[in-house]
């Protein structure tokens, strides 16, 4: 059975300094899950959190939501590098591939 892979963004908004957040990420494979701070900081206010994305079209939102696009088709090459590899992958594996630690 192949599980699907979900790959999110969301604001940790309980850190909010000068009105931004950081961004945090989170991969889903099946029932496993795991999160990942992306380096980023967005505002609470522009944040659309049913996308994942920063609203609007000033140059800080369009840098926020191009790092992001990176990191969503990255996550998703190593996925895909993973399984054509061994079969089956982790949140944790894709994560760590992703980051670069494995």
């Amino acid at each position: 059975m192949k599980a699907d892979l979900k790959v999110s963004f969301y604001l940790k908004r309980n850190v909010a300094q000068k009105g931004l957040s950081p961004v945090m990420g989170r991969i889903t494979i099946g029932k496993e899950m795991v999160q990942f701070s992306c380096k980023l900081e967005a505002g609470t206010k522009l944040w659309d959190a049913r996308a994942g994305r920063v609203t609007g079209k000033s140059n800080h939102a369009k840098s926020v939501n191009r790092e992001i696009d990176k990191m969503n088709v990255a996550i998703h090459a190593r996925y895909s590098e993973l399984v054509a590899l061994k079969g089956t992958a982790t949140p944790l594996e894709v994560k760590e591939a992703f980051q670069g630690i494995a």
